[in-house]
């Protein structure tokens, strides 16, 4: 008798994937964009139905809403990405300070090695000076 695969390697091996905090902001930014995509499309969609109508006003205007509620939420998504980026990178720099401070107080006490001045050293040239 054959045993049943379970689905308990695919969720595990989705946690191991989803326990990195750039997966998760990169499965977040490729559903956002998957969802401006669509709402690109509906825009795209709303706007030509607003341009084909030339006699009921009121429909048009209905149809330039519609466009325009689209727009918004567009905006909303897009602004939300660029504060999730900006928020990530403040991050970044919070620590890169946390870590220089420490390296400070240890080069005052005089416990610093140079292995430790080095590696940060090595590490700060590395974010600012991105291949």
């Amino acid at each position: 008798m054959a045993e049943k695969k379970s689905d308990t390697g695919s969720v595990e091996s989705l946690v191991k994937r989803l326990s990195n905090p750039g997966s998760i902001h990169f499965l977040k930014q490729s559903k956002r964009t998957e969802v401006i995509e669509g709402l690109s499309w509906l825009l795209t969609q709303a706007l030509e139905e607003a341009r084909k109508i030339k006699k009921d006003v009121r429909l048009q205007q209905k149809w330039f809403t519609i466009a325009a509620y689209l727009s918004q939420v567009m905006g909303k998504i897009t602004r939300d990405l660029e504060f999730e980026r900006l928020r990530a990178e403040v991050n970044a720099l919070n620590q890169r300070v946390d870590q220089e401070i420490v390296l400070k107080q240890l080069r005052r006490t005089g416990k610093a090695d140079s292995s430790d001045r080095s590696e940060t050293h090595s590490a700060l040239s590395d974010e600012t000076n991105p291949s």
